[in-house]
């Protein structure tokens, strides 16, 4: 690795992924370009302050898969929380093997599946996102908790592409469906529901806000439900409105014997525990400001293409030399932003993108064939493990029904 990662300024929240890139530069376990490294001692001090958090309210800390399924920090995951969130039948499966016999496992999705009816039994809290779900499924699922999944109509997001309460949106039933009739009709199989509307918020209050909504425009779904799944999109560690909320619960529970609640972060569990290691392969001068060609793509990290975020960079100062990063496939948008660097880049230099836990290893893809980065892991006792170096083979795997005969 380039000394250029050497003796930098290092802020206080930086600090442990300075330490994880001195101990790969130690070559003391062979370093693949680009990698990704998940630090699991982070990530459990991350749940465990979380669950804390939750406990304190009386909710039980879930983990929704669909941020991230990679098996070391799912397991360093499932040892802590009270269960796991699925949205596939393969999640589920996935996640009940993980489990075992402890914890417990909830499930909600656009559709539901005949695949999936056939290990019901292994769901305890099922959601159905639609009317016409509950007519063909509810009398398949007689040893699971049914609920609703419910769109209460109240957003906190400006991006329509991950807002799910935006207009003409397919994620649950709308609240104002949810009116006496309507509820009588779903028979006794109804005990909960779950809602989910926000994304990356510090802010509990607006829980609290959404819950009100909910309750002015259907108050006799409570009144019907014993257990209440808030969805994800918070980072709990910090977050404001705790009391608020608390009170809140304290008061469903006597007044609507409400029994369990349940949240269910992602990304705000696993974000900050991930990064991506990648290296300098060459540099372009020819344009208005000089472009950094990465050994990475985009395609590994695909919100950034998707949503356009700009993922913080480690060795990255306010103010410096500044370079356009850029992914090495052949699409044009494969660029990550500009950066600015205490010192001019050089081939062989090694950066890392922070705050990569989510969404990448279980989004990213061979675009242009481009393998995809190793994984490493970072242990409690200082050591780092390469757990998988991907090669031809597994590139072949992947389109063997493009290459057969």
């Amino acid at each position: 690795m380039s000394s250029s990662l050497e003796n930098p300024s290092r802020p206080a929240n930086k600090e442990r992924w300075w330490e994880l890139v001195s101990a790969l530069q130690a070559d003391e376990v062979p370093f693949h370009s680009p990698a990704y490294v998940f630090d699991l001692p982070h990530l459990r001090r991350v749940t465990l302050e979380s669950r804390q958090i939750l406990a304190e309210m009386g909710i039980e800390l879930l983990y929704t898969l669909k941020a991230q399924a990679a098996k070391d920090p799912l397991r360093v995951l499932a040892e802590i929380v009270d269960g796991l969130s699925a949205s596939s039948p393969f999640e589920a499966r996935y996640a009940r093997e993980i489990l075992g016999n402890d914890g417990s496992l909830h499930y909600t999705a656009p559709i539901l599946s005949d695949s999936l009816l056939s290990s019901s039994n292994e769901i305890d809290f099922l959601s159905f996102n639609s009317p016409s779900q509950i007519e063909r499924y509810s009398h398949c699922l007689t040893s699971t908790n049914l609920g609703l999944r419910v769109n209460p109509r109240h957003s906190f997001l400006l991006d329509d592409r991950y807002d799910p309460c935006c207009r003409n949106s397919k994620l649950g039933i709308p609240v104002d469906v949810l009116t006496p009739p309507f509820l009588k009709s779903l028979g006794k199989g109804i005990t909960g529901f779950h809602f989910h509307n926000n994304c990356d918020s510090t802010d509990l209050g607006q829980i609290v806000k959404t819950l009100l909504t909910i309750q002015s425009r259907s108050p006799w779904l409570f009144e019907i439900s014993r257990w209440i799944n808030l969805g994800g999109g918070y980072r709990l560690p910090g977050a404001s409105g705790q009391t608020q909320l608390g009170d809140l619960l304290d008061e469903y529970r006597s007044v609507f014997n409400i029994e369990r609640f349940f949240m269910e972060p992602g990304a705000g569990l696993i974000e900050s525990a991930g990064s991506l290691f990648c290296t300098v392969s060459d540099i372009v001068t020819s344009s208005s400001i000089p472009i950094a060609v990465l050994d990475t793509t985009v395609n590994h990290l695909p919100e950034a293409f998707e949503y356009g975020i700009t993922y913080p960079l480690l060795s990255e100062v306010p103010l410096g030399e500044s370079y356009l990063l850029a992914g090495c496939t052949c699409l044009a948008g494969d660029v990550f932003g500009i950066y600015n660097f205490e010192d001019e880049l050089r081939l062989g230099d090694v950066l890392c993108f922070l705050e990569t836990g989510a969404y990448s290893l279980v989004k990213a893809n061979y675009f242009n064939g481009v393998n995809l980065p190793s994984i490493y892991i970072a242990h409690e006792d200082g050591q780092i493990e390469l757990r998988k170096k991907y090669d031809y083979d597994d590139w072949l795997r992947r389109y063997k029904h493009l290459t057969s005969g």
